[in-house]
């Protein structure tokens, strides 16, 4: 098991926590993975809406962001780094305060970009959905994913 896969499943068991910016913003952990995949089961709380009770829209995007980095651990091998360079957050519908699934997959992955697909899903249905964009680099002594 590569070391970025066992950060996610430390993660998870809560046996590391994330980076300060995740605990001050209150954002989701993930709750499972695999290859390829993450997913959260959260609860969005009252406290995360504004106006006509859905939850913040740029709240949304933060937790498309966070789970759009995550799920890179899952395929990345060690000696590999990333950086977001593109966030685009959709919303086909309010995502009010109570439960939520937020699946992250990686869509397309090659040695320098991966293309990932965040979606938010309440009732059954899909309220939210984030496309991140990132670039892969090697550390110094890794070596690039080269497909």
């Amino acid at each position: 098991m590569t070391a970025n896969r066992m950060l996610i499943e430390s993660i998870i068991s809560g046996r590391t926590a994330g980076p300060p910016c995740v605990e001050r913003l209150a954002l989701p952990q993930p709750t499972a993975w695999a290859p390829g995949w993450i997913e959260s089961v959260t609860t969005f709380g009252k406290e995360l809406s504004w106006g006509r009770g859905a939850v913040l829209g740029g709240y949304l995007a933060c937790v498309g962001d966070l789970l759009g980095g995550l799920v890179m651990f899952t395929l990345l091998p060690d000696g590999t780094h990333f950086l977001a360079v593109s966030v685009d957050t959709t919303f086909h519908r309010p995502t009010v305060p109570g439960e939520a699934r937020v699946e992250a997959a990686i869509e397309e992955l090659s040695g320098r970009k991966a293309a990932v697909k965040v979606q938010v899903h309440q009732n059954g249905k899909v309220t939210a959905t984030t496309r991140v964009i990132q670039i892969i680099q090697r550390d110094e002594t890794g070596q690039s994913l080269g497909r």
